[in-house]
């Protein structure tokens, strides 16, 4: 089983993919998309849809895992960070790839034991489990290791 996990953003994307299963999960790649802030919404979605594409292309994940929403002060930021999502939905829908959602708190009780775990505690954690360099390691990246790792804990998938 292959997992794309994404931390969604328009500024930074996270992306990690995992492969194994429960017992054995090993990480094959973990890194951050980013986009120019001078460019506009629309150039930086397009960024974002081709660099998904490829690496979709690339490690040919059977399931997405991308977070869902959460409560975000600016609604400005929330909603493209949503067009984000649909960007990245929509590029593993078409791939037919199997779509899971966890709520963030999910992905860091499950992760950490604690719901409300800091970027610390998380880049920690990826740290015991994978053997990564958590100072190397953006917050992005590390909190989307935790997103296909949680998608491969909680999923039974038929492909």
């Amino acid at each position: 089983m292959r997992i794309l996990g994404i931390d969604p953003g328009y500024a930074r994307c996270g992306y990690a993919v995992l492969e194994g299963n429960v017992g054995t999960p090993h990480l094959v790649t973990a890194g951050v998309i980013t986009t120019d802030k001078r460019l506009d919404l629309p150039v930086r979605l397009f960024e974002i849809r081709n660099d998904i594409t490829a690496l979709i292309e690339r490690y040919k994940p059977q399931v997405l895992s991308i977070e869902g929403l959460h409560f975000v002060q600016s609604v400005t930021t929330g909603l493209k960070v949503a067009q984000v999502r649909g960007v990245i939905i929509c590029e593993a829908a078409a791939a037919q790839m199997i779509i899971r959602e966890p709520k963030p708190t999910a992905v860091k009780a499950a992760f950490t034991g604690d719901g409300s775990a800091d970027k610390t505690a998380m880049k920690h954690m990826v740290e015991h489990m994978f053997g990564a360099d958590k100072k190397a390691l953006l917050d992005d990246a590390a909190d989307a290791i935790a997103v296909a790792w949680w998608a491969m804990q909680n999923g039974r998938f038929m492909v």
